[in-house]
């Protein structure tokens, strides 16, 4: 039972649609993934077997004790109508970080789901579908997700099992023009830059046979500079990202030690505009388009260190086991919010892959 909550989290969520609430494609995936949250958490509660905190790395343990009483502070000195449960956009407040925590820490207990070849390979193909038949503003495709860029991320994130879980090289190839294909669809530039550079690792790594330290290094040293790449924006293909950025930097520098608050974003992007006079409308702006921006100003200095911390884990534990695919993932992951608000399946994906680096080798 908990290995298919695993799954439909992972795979599945993407699909649900319900028609309520502000977003039918976001909203009723937030509600759909903190229940299927809450259950696995019980059954793995009850399995005394699993249970156990010495299976947790000692850093993981502070980072996340640091992050929980970080919000408890948010809660207490810094809270807002919108919070808690975040807006009605998005719903991504204190609570839904708080279920995310819980499912990193529970789903890196259960032992790898083990799934047909066929699966993975099932779901791009769905997913390519609904890309081709399901658009958004304009021409560009937003599939069962909702949005062009998060689609995008959703791709980045699923091809890899595909890749790694096939041995034949038909398969392989298969999947990586799939995966294009559905980011052509969505335009999303991000997604481009995304998979441009897990090929690049693969490149390093396998037919430069450079380490995997080295290999993971250069990855993220050309993520680093991919973010250059809307200052020299002359056709606003990046949507002001630049302004969007510098906006929240701004927020977060009102606010360097502890930040903001959790779920207060929104608010303190519409204060940074007010004060620095950006004119971008940024009050319906509830993200800065970087994960990273993102943690400072939700959680200052303190936040965005507890968010290092969990990365430099996760990458010191795959790099020393050799978990490439779960390297690959993760560089995915982190190119594509870099430059996009998370979805919830992203989120989803993220702290999954994140929990795989908190256990003990």
């Amino acid at each position: 039972m908990t290995s298919y909550l695993v799954i439909f989290l992972l795979f599945l969520l993407q699909f649900v649609y319900l028609p309520f609430g502000t977003s039918h494609f976001e909203i009723p995936k937030v509600y759909s993934a903190e229940l299927a949250i809450f259950v696995l958490f019980l059954l793995v509660l009850f399995d005394q077997e699993r249970i156990s905190y010495h299976r947790f790395r000692t850093a993981s343990l502070v980072s996340s004790s640091l992050l929980f009483a970080l919000t408890i502070l948010d809660l207490i000195f810094l809270r807002t109508n919108i919070s808690f449960f975040g807006n009605h956009f998005r719903l991504q407040g204190i609570f839904l970080l708080w279920m995310l925590l819980l499912f990193s820490f529970t789903s890196s207990l259960l032992p790898p789901f083990k799934m047909s070849r066929w699966f993975f390979l099932i779901i791009l193909c769905i997913q390519c579908f609904f890309a081709f038949i399901i658009g958004g503003e304009g021409t560009r495709a937003i599939g069962t997700i909702g949005e062009p860029n998060a689609l995008a991320a959703d791709i980045v994130f699923l091809w890899p099992f595909i890749y790694f879980y096939n041995h034949n090289k038909l398969y392989k190839v298969g999947s990586i023009l799939l995966a294009v294909l559905i980011i052509l669809l969505s335009q999303s530039r991000s997604g481009i830059i995304a998979i441009c550079i897990q090929l690049a690792f693969f490149f390093l790594t396998y037919k430069l046979h450079m380490s995997l330290k080295k290999s993971t290094m250069i990855c993220l040293i050309l993520m680093v500079f991919s973010l250059l790449l809307p200052f020299f924006d002359q056709k606003g293909f990046y949507e002001n990202r630049t302004q969007v950025w510098q906006s929240a930097l701004m927020a977060g520098v009102t606010h360097p030690i502890l930040g903001n608050g959790f779920g207060n974003i929104q608010y303190a992007l519409q204060a940074s505009e007010k004060q620095f006079h950006n004119n971008l409308g940024l009050s319906m702006i509830d993200s800065s388009h970087n994960i990273f921006l993102d943690w400072f100003v939700q959680g200052g200095i303190v936040g965005l260190t507890v968010f290092l911390s969990f990365l430099y884990q996760a990458f010191t534990i795959f790099i020393q086991k050799k978990e490439t695919p779960y390297l690959v993932i993760l560089l995915g992951l982190l190119v594509s919010l870099s430059f996009n608000p998370a979805s919830i399946i992203a989120l989803i994906a993220l702290f999954w892959i994140l929990g795989k680096g908190m256990v003990k080798m």
